[in-house]
């Protein structure tokens, strides 16, 4: 915990905590495999849902848990998001359907990035720079613009699917395709 998060009566801020199922957590130690954007951007607010929904294990609990904090030693307080997360109800029970088919039956197993997706985010990125510089140096040409505009949404797409954590060092592509700071969109479609 940092010194400033402690008030002087010894109690942490709520302000600097996160909330999750009810209770507070202090994650300034956690090192969210993601990065840390997240956790800057959701500070002392209840995350529950963002959780639920953006993990498909127990794993985040698990790794939470020794960064618990006793209600008793906060300081003010972070008001709870009542969403129902249930084991037997609609959000848990559909998560476990989509990890048995799309997860080919294995919770939690995050395929890793093949070498066929590194090529394709390479080709992406240098063919759209190649069609991108010819339309704004060479006469118009349909076909060549129209291979810019599809590769820019593609890109869009992979610089999206580096926000969720595949290949995060190219996030701000997505700053660069959507020209939309990445910080504000990722607050807005993660944890709003």
């Amino acid at each position: 915990m940092c010194k400033d998060q402690v008030a002087e009566d010894g109690k942490l801020d709520a302000k600097t905590l996160h909330m999750v199922r009810g209770k507070y957590y202090d994650l300034s130690k956690f090192v969210h495999p993601g990065g840390d954007r997240v956790l800057r951007q959701s500070l002392g607010t209840d995350v529950t849902a963002s959780v639920a929904s953006h993990h498909f294990t127990d794993a985040p609990y698990v790794a939470m848990a020794k960064f618990e904090v006793n209600a008793k030693n906060v300081k003010g307080s972070i008001e709870e998001v009542h969403y129902s997360f249930e084991p037997d109800g609609f959000f848990e029970t559909l998560k476990r359907r989509i990890v048995e088919q799309v997860g080919q039956g294995v919770p939690g197993v995050r395929r890793p990035v093949s070498n066929a997706y590194k090529f394709k985010v390479a080709a992406s990125i240098v063919t759209w720079l190649i069609t991108w510089v010819y339309c704004c140096t060479r006469p118009f040409c349909w076909p060549v613009a129209i291979t810019c505009g599809a590769l820019r949404t593609v890109l869009t797409g992979i610089g999206h699917e580096s926000i969720h954590g595949r290949i995060p060092e190219l996030f701000h592509l997505f700053d660069m395709m959507l020209m939309l700071p990445s910080e504000m969109w990722h607050r807005e479609h993660c944890l709003e």
